[in-house]
């Protein structure tokens, strides 16, 4: 029986580090999309970003069944409750980085600016950190 419990917490876990993935992936998009508006990444962006909110009702969901069910205490519990803060934090940053696309996708009828080329070497950072 506690072995499903950690099966589960183990699927919190691994949830998790898919919606840092993805939001990651978001965030190299919108600034790659900074860098060159007209490369058309608002398609992927778009992906992503409804991707990111499916891990945050899904994880949520899982931390909410097993604080009611499974009433897990001491570190578990320190755990969940972590995991709901960060996809809060996860889950915004997500939208951000998804405006950040959409906005400058509907830039590129305007003249370039200089900023955006330095914004081209933060993509392959980003996604190093």
């Amino acid at each position: 029986m506690r072995t499903h419990y950690v099966e589960e917490l183990e699927s919190v876990r691994q949830n998790l580090i898919q919606m840092g993935e993805t939001t990651i992936s978001l965030l190299a998009e919108a600034i790659g999309t900074v860098g060159d508006p007209n490369s058309g990444r608002s398609v992927r962006a778009s992906e992503l970003e409804s991707r990111t909110d499916h891990y945050h009702r899904l994880i949520h969901d899982q931390c909410l069944n097993l604080i009611t069910l499974q009433a897990p205490v001491a570190r578990d519990a320190r755990f969940l409750t972590g995991v709901l803060d960060a996809i809060v934090d996860l889950e915004l940053i997500a939208d951000y980085a998804y405006e950040i696309v959409t906005l400058t996708s509907s830039m590129k009828r305007r003249p370039p600016s200089r900023s955006p080329a330095r914004c081209r070497t933060w993509a392959p950072e980003s996604k190093q950190a």
